[in-house]
């Protein structure tokens, strides 16, 4: 009867260590699984174009800031980037260009929503000389303008990003100023 036992306790034994085996296995995939679900796919493509002519500009530098993604856009102006990663984040893409104010956007997508969110920035330019809007009038005067620092004209048309960039004539931007503000007192 002891042999009985014996082999009892072996057949219970052997069970009980059979289903731990399995439970831990069956862990040790679902964790697995999880981690492999953690992939996302980060991708952003479009055109870049002068907000002027309406032209694609060739050469001009696209990048995801904070990663290792650079690209510079082809002689139609179009740029694709996009990484594999473990985990979802929300890209913020620059373009940048000779002669032209530099592009910034953050792309967010939460589920259906997309959110993006252009910078802006102004700077403001010294006048060599004061400005008097209204020349009749020589107690106002204007001694520096502000100029918008960032490009930030864009659309979205099937799921590509066309960009415009805004040329870098400060002083072109300033007679505009000029002439509207003096239109505004005549």
């Amino acid at each position: 009867m002891e042999f009985g036992r014996l082999k009892l306790h072996m057949i219970i034994g052997f069970r009980s260590f059979y289903l731990i085996y399995m439970y831990k296995r069956i862990f040790l995939i679902s964790l697995s699984y999880l981690f492999l679900s953690c992939d996302c796919q980060i991708g952003v493509q479009g055109q870049v174009l002068s907000a002027n002519t309406g032209k694609p500009i060739k050469g001009a530098k696209v990048e995801i800031i904070d990663r290792d993604l650079v690209s510079t856009t082809s002689v139609d102006g179009y740029f694709a980037l996009g990484e594999m990663t473990g985990f979802c984040y929300s890209p913020t893409l620059r373009v940048t260009y000779k002669n032209y104010k530099p592009f910034e956007i953050e792309l967010n997508s939460e589920s259906d929503n997309r959110i993006f969110k252009v910078k802006e920035e102004s700077e403001y330019i010294d006048l060599d000389k004061p400005f008097y809007p209204n020349p009749e009038n020589k107690k106002t005067s204007i001694s520096s303008i502000p100029i918008e620092k960032y490009s930030r004209n864009f659309k979205i048309k099937n799921d590509s990003l066309f960009i415009y960039l805004d040329n870098n004539y400060s002083k072109r931007e300033i007679d505009s100023i000029k002439k509207i503000l003096v239109s505004r007192y005549q």
